[in-house]
Formats: structure tokens, sequence, C-alpha cells
């Protein structure tokens, strides 16, 4: 599986904290749905990695 988001920094005071979960579309033989993943990772710093949500570790590596 692969997945490719889009996701534009206008202002790194303005980001969203906490758990911002993905929505995946799902298809299966019991027909469609959609459902919510958090998605994590890790951000490089000074003390080694630390896992983050998505969204902070990407403005932490631009901002």
């Amino acid at each position: 599986m692969t997945f490719k988001l889009g996701y534009q920094i206008t202002d790194c005071d303005d980001v969203q904290t906490g758990e911002w979960s993905v929505p995946i579309h799902v298809r299966s033989d019991d027909g469609d749905t959609i459902v919510y993943s958090p998605l994590r990772l890790f951000n490089v710093g000074t003390r080694g990695p630390v896992e983050l949500p998505w969204q902070t570790a990407l403005v932490n590596q631009v901002c």
C-alpha cells in the first residue's frame, strides 16, 4: 500500500496540535466505508527520534 499526502504550511504559528487523523477510503466485498487513522511521524531532534503527530513533525522540520 502506498499513499501521498499533500500539506502546505502557510503559517507556522497556526498549525493544529494534537492528533489529526487521516481519512482513508476502504473498499471491500462488504461495501465502501471511510475510516480515520492517526498518522504519526518520527521527528529527529538533538535527543533522538520522537514520535509526533504528522503535522507537528512536518512543521518542526520547516519552521
